[in-house]
């Protein structure tokens, strides 16, 4: 036989109950007891859970608004320093075309000059114009010739010359030994040097081929033949 039971109901009456009725009726007074206590911490513990979270949200917010207002900040920065770099690479442009300017100014300037002014001529013997004539006297070269002649000359004769040379052939010759004589002092040479770096002519024309030039004259005088002179040149002694 099934056990029994003899419990009270809620109105003070026994009764008997059978072993599962009897389970059910422990877990329902367990459960009488455990919701209300549920119930309960839910009723504490939910709206502080749900603050916090709410805090929480709030931060994030702020944090999102504060990231926000950083880029927005970065991005005018960086648009300032994009307008800036935009003014140096204007005032950069305009500086670099200023400079091409004025160098092409001073090449015409100086396309100009060597125009009109040539220390030798275009034909052939050249000839030395009046204008290379002034540079062989303002820079000393006609005195430091004047000087070394003989040992010049001397070494000139020691090259093989035909037996009648023409002008050309004394120019060539001349041309070598300016070109390679060593023993040119520095003191002699000192008033040259000064004068190629202080005049733009200088520094155009090769002082030391007009040289070469006076002294092929030179030895053509010596040697009793004519001496090239430019057509337009006027009357005057080296």
């Amino acid at each position: 036989m099934a056990k029994t039971e003899t419990m009270k109901d809620n109105k003070g009456k026994n009764r008997n109950f059978g072993s599962g009725q009897t389970l059910v009726n422990v877990l329902v007074a367990v459960l009488a007891i455990i919701v209300p206590v549920a119930v309960g911490f839910a009723a504490i513990v939910l709206p502080i859970t749900f603050n916090q979270l709410s805090k929480r949200l709030d931060n994030v917010g702020d944090l999102v608004k504060a990231v926000r207002a950083d880029m927005g900040n970065n991005y005018n920065r960086l648009q300032d320093s994009i307008s800036g770099n935009k003014d140096a690479i204007t005032d950069l442009t305009s500086y670099v075309d200023k400079q091409i300017h004025n160098k092409e100014l001073r090449i015409i300037r100086i396309e100009d000059f060597v125009k009109l002014k040539r220390p030798l001529s275009t034909s052939s013997p050249v000839a030395i114009t009046d204008f290379g004539k002034e540079m062989l006297h303002e820079s000393g070269m006609n005195t430091l010739l004047a000087k070394y002649k003989p040992e010049l000359t001397k070494i000139f004769h020691a090259k093989n010359l035909p037996t009648s040379p023409t002008a050309l052939d004394v120019e060539e010759v001349a041309r070598d030994v300016i070109d390679n004589y060593p023993s040119f002092k520095e003191e002699d040479t000192r008033s040259i040097d000064k004068y190629m770096f202080s005049h733009i002519e200088g520094r155009i024309f090769d002082i030391w081929e007009i040289a070469a030039i006076r002294f092929r004259n030179m030895i053509l005088e010596d040697l009793g033949m004519p001496v090239p002179k430019c057509k337009d040149e006027k009357p005057s002694t080296e």
